[in-house]
C-alpha cells in the first residue's frame, strides 16, 4: 500500500479573485482562499483549499464546496 501523495498546485490567479462565502452555514461572512493543494483519493486528486472567513473562522475544505459571495 503506498502512501497518499500531496501536490502543490500551479501559481493561482491573483488574490482579489479568491473570494468565497464562509463555508459554516451560520456565518454568511466573505472569506478569503489562504492555501490551495491537492490529495491523492481512489476517486482521483482532490482539490482542497484553506479559507480564512472576516469573522475568524478557519477551514479546509474541498474546493468543490465554495460558494460564490452573494452580491450586496
Amino acid at each position: 500500500m503506498s502512501t497518499p501523495v500531496l501536490h502543490r498546485p500551479v501559481p493561482q490567479p491573483a488574490p482579489s479573485t479568491w473570494t468565497v462565502t464562509c463555508p459554516d452555514p451560520r456565518c454568511a461572512s466573505p472569506a478569503e482562499i489562504e492555501d490551495t493543494w491537492s490529495c491523492a483519493s481512489t476517486g482521483g486528486p482532490v482539490a482542497m483549499v484553506k479559507v480564512r472567513c472576516a469573522s475568524g473562522c478557519w477551514f479546509t475544505v474541498p474546493a468543490d464546496d465554495l460558494v460564490a459571495p452573494r452580491p450586496t
